[in-house]
Parts: C-alpha cells; structure tokens; sequence
C-alpha cells in the first residue's frame, strides 16, 4: 500500500472503521442513522513507519482518527509523545480553524480514518447527540490535563519541602552539561526500583519509559540581588 494511500470506499468497512473508534467518548452511541451518516464521511489509509500524517503548522482541513498502529507526535522536531489507538488526533485545530500546532508520524504500521473539517463540523452542528458527545469529550480530556498540572505541581512542592531546598529567584544560566537519557521498556514495577527513594514515575507508553539525569555543576542565578548565588539543593 503506498503512502498514505486510501484503502478502501466499501460502506461496509467504513462502518467497521467507525465500529474500531466506538470506544472514543465521541462515538458512543450513535445511533443507527447517524453513524451511517459518520461513515459516509470517512477515509481510511494506511501509512508505514515514519511516513508523515499531519504536518506542524498546517492548514488543519481534516480530523484524523487512529484506528491500528501507533503515532509519533513531534513539536519542533523534537519527539512528545506516542499515540495509540482509538484516538482523536487534530481534533482542536479542526474545530477551531488555527494551524496544526505539531507534526503526527507513523511510529509502526498504521491505519487512520479522516474527515475534513468542514464535514465534521457540519455533522456537530445538525446532531445534539454527536455536539453532547464531543462536550463531554472535551470536557473529560481538560479535566485530565488539569490531573496532570495538579500532580506536576505536587512534584514541585515534595521538591521544595525538602531538607534543605532553596529557592533562587532567576533568571538562570547554567554551563553545558551531560545528559543520560534511558529508554527502558518492561513492567513498572521493575522500572520503579530504578528510581531514588520517594519518586514515582508518569504513566508511559506500552510499558516505555524515559529515564534522564542530568549532572549540572555550574548554576548560578544573573539576578543582581542574588548576588550570583549557586543553585543547590541535597
């Protein structure tokens, strides 16, 4: 199958398509007409590893639904995260008209379904079950982020209660200096025992994880009244 090629227009394998993403919030539920409305909107292809799906700061003309395989999602070439399936991929910048704000590559084999943004949102607006849907997605996902935030700010506040910790007002520069990066994959119990005493790992990908130290020697804060103090902190 080339790149990205469209692998079928069958109705019956479109409505399996959308049967695969059935599990999103988004798609629950539809009724029998609606979702042969859904189907008829959808494109499916396929893409092999590394091939692009959707590109930083494009044009966001479609929403993209991961059906198999999993999906790299890179931000100024630099790699955030892997995607696995179902998932909602583009779905902000389809429905807000902005630019996509990353770029989405097959990371193995993949399998994607597509509708353009003008028919995904005209099937918003003509449906109070799909628009329910898609707030109560929306809604479940900010509600996530927000989980996040929350036990990132945890992580800040166990860091500055510590023996010891003090905090230096910045702005702050910092030498070059080595970075270990380890990418282990295997049961988190395993991975855990890896880690200092009293720090807890952020759930991974299939079993993935990124391990980083970095051994900063020279850190200093410009700010005048910290009168060029060190950073440390045991």
């Amino acid at each position: 199958m080339g790149k990205g090629q469209r692998k079928t227009s069958k109705q019956s394998e479109r409505l399996q398509a959308l049967n695969q993403l059935s599990s999103l919030p988004i798609f629950a539920d539809l009724d029998e007409a609606l979702s042969r409305r859904v189907s008829d909107r959808i494109r499916v292809e396929e893409f092999r590893p590394g091939e692009p799906i959707i590109h930083e700061n494009s044009e966001a003309s479609d929403v993209v639904f991961l059906l198999d395989g999993e999906v790299a999602v890179t931000r100024d070439a630099k790699l955030v995260t892997l995607i696995q399936p179902p998932e909602a991929l583009g779905l902000i910048s389809a429905l807000d008209g902005h630019r996509r704000t990353a770029t989405l590559n097959a990371f193995t084999n993949a399998r994607i379904a597509r509708i353009s943004s003008h028919e995904f949102r005209q099937l918003v607006e003509e449906s109070h079950q799909l628009k329910d849907n898609l707030l109560r997605s929306m809604a479940a996902k900010l509600r996530h982020q927000y989980g996040l935030s929350d036990q990132v700010q945890r992580h800040f506040d166990d860091f500055f209660r510590s023996p010891h910790a003090e905090l230096v007002k910045g702005p702050y520069v910092a030498q070059p200096f080595p970075m270990y990066v380890f990418l282990m994959e295997g049961d988190q119990d395993r991975v855990s025992e890896l880690l200092p005493q009293g720090l807890t790992m952020l759930p991974g990908v299939r079993g993935r994880y990124l391990l980083t130290f970095n051994f900063f020697e020279d850190r200093k804060s410009t700010r005048l009244n910290s009168s060029h103090r060190c950073i440390s902190y045991a």
